[in-house]
């Protein structure tokens, strides 16, 4: 068996709904002890059915559970990076790759109209089948034409429409996938 101080290490992390995770496992799979770390936040609720999370409260949250996750690798090297992340959550870049919207997450449902008039106007199990989405108010389709509709400024200056968990990845690795 490899020592420590050779052994390479994978770096999870956890990006859900109320908190962000982060920890090491070892090359058999198992979770170095000390290295796991959370970082709890809320999704701010409209009256209007919005369920946002705000771009830099998440950023700030991964930079912290990764500052003690990484003090718990030592000399150790982290060889692979895995995430998760909330599903069909949606975020706007500026052409300088800046959030210039909040994260609408997947609990948003203020595409709800959106989603019925695509309904109307596209044959649903042909979308399905091509891309495993369902024309409903947590895809990107409804979401963007929501977007599009209610706020067309903010809408125009968005350069770059990604997942959060993308955006995350850029921001602390600079890589984008």
């Amino acid at each position: 068996m490899p020592s420590r101080a050779t052994e390479l290490l994978l770096l999870a992390i956890d990006i859900g709904s109320s908190s962000l995770r982060t920890a090491l496992f070892d090359e058999r799979g198992q979770r170095i002890a000390g290295s796991a770390a959370i970082r709890e936040y809320q999704i701010s609720y409209t009256p209007d059915g919005g369920a946002e999370l705000d771009p830099a409260m998440l950023l700030r949250a991964a930079k912290n559970c990764l500052s003690k996750t990484i003090r718990g690798a030592g000399k150790t090297r982290v060889a692979a990076v895995g995430g998760s992340a909330f599903w069909h959550s949606l975020l706007g870049l500026d052409a300088k790759l800046r959030p210039i919207t909040p994260i609408w997450t997947w609990a948003d449902a203020r595409a709800m109209p959106d989603a019925e008039r695509l309904r109307t106007l596209l044959d649903e199990r042909e979308i399905h089948a091509c891309t495993g989405c369902m024309l409903r108010a947590s895809f990107w389709p409804a979401k963007l034409s929501w977007a599009r509709r209610t706020d067309p400024r903010r809408y125009r200056r968005v350069r770059c429409w990604v997942s959060p968990a993308d955006w995350l990845f850029c921001e602390l690795f600079g890589v984008d996938e």
